[in-house]
């Protein structure tokens, strides 16, 4: 069976008293993280960079990528994972997400988003001095239904720091039980070329398999 919903890039805004009461979870739990093959993810991605000290960001590029769970594979110690196709406008990339007991992992190139589940308010984890990982808030987005009702869900913000040899990185991730992640800041600073770069993803519409 398929949820689908598609979903204005405005509509994002946080829910009022005047909000449908929807699922209001205080955890979420490793089966929670949609992970099914044909799942189907597209966002509104938007990237700007920062060259000179003291300036503000530049918006450079806006751009719509489509994710989508394919197929499955193994890693290289053999632990299953499923292969997720993202398609930008101009290229395609295909990653690895494995989910082992409570945790998921997305096998990218740097600085890989890793959850420790269930997700609460206040927990925290690490990876090899690199990364640090918290859920720091949880609160109620606002999504518009097919039918244009607004209907509360629950969102769990997750920060991660990451600190490589010049390189400083800094994210945050939106995830909703049942969905997956809504929303993602990405910024990352280069010491040694002084630059800073900045992108953000909003969903747009997403089915997701049972």
């Amino acid at each position: 069976m398929f949820r689908r919903a598609s979903l204005l890039i405005f509509g994002f805004v946080l829910c009022s008293a005047s909000c449908k009461e929807g699922a209001t979870e205080t955890t979420i739990e490793p089966f929670d993280f949609p992970l099914s093959i044909g799942s189907t993810w597209t966002y509104a991605t938007y990237d700007s960079v920062w060259t000179n000290p003291g300036s503000s960001f530049l918006s450079l590029v806006r751009d719509t990528v489509e994710v989508k769970i394919v197929g499955t594979t193994s890693l290289s110690n053999g632990i299953p994972a499923t292969l997720w196709r993202y398609k930008y406008t101009n290229r395609a990339e295909t990653l690895a997400v494995a989910r082992t007991s409570d945790t998921v992992v997305f096998y990218s190139y740097t600085h890989d988003p890793m959850f420790i589940f269930p997700l609460k308010v206040g927990s925290a984890w690490g990876r090899q001095y690199v990364d640090t990982f918290t859920v720091t808030s949880q609160t109620l987005i606002s999504l518009p239904s097919s039918l244009g009702a607004i209907i509360a869900y629950t969102a769990f913000t997750v920060d991660q720091q990451s600190l490589l040899p010049n390189d400083f990185s800094f994210f945050r991730y939106w995830l909703v039980p049942k969905v997956g992640i809504v929303r993602q800041v990405r910024q990352t600073f280069v010491t040694v070329a002084s630059t800073k770069s900045k992108t953000s993803w909003e969903l747009l519409s997403y089915s997701v398999v049972d």
